[in-house]
Parts: structure tokens; sequence; C-alpha cells
């Protein structure tokens, strides 16, 4: 088996999402080294160029929405931008898990809309409700 990369796109802000997510996944099978978490302290260039590197050379483009955990914005709309973008040049290579149940009022209408227009112009896309059907299909994919 080839070695596995999985981009990590998605919220960020204070949702800590990607910690625990990493550890599932190499608790089941999945090495550390083949998972690219793109959060870092310092955002610049360099951070920049490494993020589109890792996008061009990975197997899976997974992006989860969720809650940012930012006072006043529930929504990650870049997030949205990048995950849309995903799904509608690489649906083969794209993953989406709308997490509807972390947030509430328009934020939630923003997501459950987006699932569901992605869904009906990327038919082959995997979109997924919850963090654990993304999980499950990487592990089917990837895991030693």
């Amino acid at each position: 088996m080839a070695k596995p990369l999985v981009f990590l796109g998605g919220t960020s802000g204070r949702n800590p999402w990607r910690k625990a997510f990493i550890e599932r996944l190499a608790a089941r099978g999945i090495p550390k080294s083949g998972l690219f978490d793109p959060v870092v302290d310092d955002w610049n260039d360099a951070a920049r160029e490494r993020e589109e590197r890792a996008k061009e050379d990975a197997g899976v483009l997974l992006y989860y929405l969720g809650d940012p955990g930012e006072p006043g914005m529930h929504v990650s709309a870049f997030a949205l931008v990048e995950a849309t973008l995903g799904v509608c040049r690489e649906p083969e290579r794209s993953m989406v898990v709308f997490d509807c149940g972390s947030v509430t009022g328009h934020a939630r209408k923003v997501y459950e809309q987006s699932a569901k227009l992605l869904r009906a112009n990327a038919p082959t896309a995997l979109i997924f409700d919850r963090l654990s059907d993304a999980e499950d299909a990487l592990v089917r994919r990837f895991a030693q």
C-alpha cells in the first residue's frame, strides 16, 4: 500500500477537532505521518506553500465544517469555500463533513443548505454528517 496522505482541512479557530481525529485514526491503523494538519501558530508564506503542496500530493482532501469556537463567528467561511472548490473540482479526492450538530441557528442553516447543494451538484463526492463516518471511510481505505 502506498503511504496515504490525508489533508485535514476545514474549520480551525478554537475548534480542536484535528487533534482527537488524528489520535483516533492512528489508533485504527493510519500512520500519523500520513495525516497533514495545516494549522500552525505562525501563518506565513512558508506555511501556505506547505499547505498547497500537501493539497497537491494528498490522496484525500478532507474538509471538516463545524463551529470555529470564535466569538461572533459560527461558520467557517473560508473552509466552506475550500471544501466547495475541492468537491466541485475533484469529487473523487474530496470528503466533506458538515457537523451541523455543532452549530445552531443561521450557521446550521448555512451548513445544511451547503451540504444539500454539494450533494446535488457532486453526487459522487463523499459528504458526511458526522466526523465518525469520514473516519470509518478513511480507515477502510488506508488502515494497515
